[in-house]
């Protein structure tokens, strides 16, 4: 269970990434690296964005709209690179945007179901269609058959151009019953939680954050290199947080 939350409808694309840039170095941000981020074309999403510049960005694009911060390291807003990760503190009550937790993802993922494979009540399989993957005709799919018929092991063929990374618009397939897009495919997504495989057999029935340390972050939703597997809404990957051409990032704020 979760408290009432918004989520970004899309993946942060590089306009959005671009405007808050920009504001944000003139008023007192920086980034670990520079570019903090790159994407293939202004509706993409943006990808290779370091975990750390991911929270400075959101506590950036909290300030640029007038709402409370919610990362600080050692009780200072973070407005830079310099904090340690295991630091990192998130305030729930404030008002400004954050990365989701693993639970507020999957369940806007579902959008109000309980057992659908993928993100669309309207099917239990995947394809081309709907998100932008990678389907592998070798792939052993003994378990699970029928996630995506007819598959053969191409990406996506509207958007491989032979240019890696084949991402694909924010808006190019259609949202799940939230009006959430690519809630499946395209890029992975940060999650807040460290990753714990036994975390949720403990875990608070009512909104969970994950635990208090760990050696890698959550990812979900797959990737446009992924097979179909990867991109149901209970999978979960993981990253160190430094940044892949297969990752970026959505932001959540709470709605009270």
């Amino acid at each position: 269970m979760t408290q009432a939350f918004y989520m970004d409808e899309t993946l942060i694309h590089s306009g959005q990434w671009a405007e808050v840039l920009e504001w944000s170095l003139t008023n007192g941000f920086a980034y670990t690296r520079t570019p903090a981020a790159q994407a293939k074309a202004a509706t993409h999403p943006v990808h290779t964005v370091h975990w750390r510049d991911a929270i400075i960005w959101c506590n950036a694009r909290s300030a640029m709209d007038g709402l409370a911060y919610c990362y600080s390291a050692s009780g200072v807003q973070i407005t830079n690179g310099s904090f340690a990760i295991a630091d990192v503190d998130c305030n729930w009550s404030a008002s400004g945007y954050r990365l989701p937790t693993e639970a507020e993802w999957e369940y806007a993922a579902r959008s109000g179901t309980e057992s659908n494979r993928f993100p669309w009540a309207h099917t239990q399989t995947i394809s081309h269609d709907l998100a932008n993957y990678r389907a592998y005709s070798t792939y052993a799919y003994d378990d699970n058959p029928g996630y995506a018929p007819g598959y053969v092991a191409i990406y996506h063929p509207t958007y491989n151009d032979g240019v890696q990374p084949y991402t694909s618009p924010v808006e190019a397939f259609e949202p799940n019953g939230y009006g959430l897009h690519d809630m499946s495919g395209n890029l992975w997504q940060y999650c807040w939680d460290w990753l714990d495989d036994e975390y949720y057999e403990t875990s608070p029935a009512q909104n969970p954050i994950g635990p208090a340390t760990g050696s890698s972050r959550v990812l979900r939703g797959g990737a446009y290199m992924q097979a179909p597997n990867h991109c149901r809404v209970s999978n979960r990957g993981s990253t160190s947080g430094t940044g892949s051409s297969s990752v970026g990032f959505r932001t959540v704020r709470r709605a009270d």
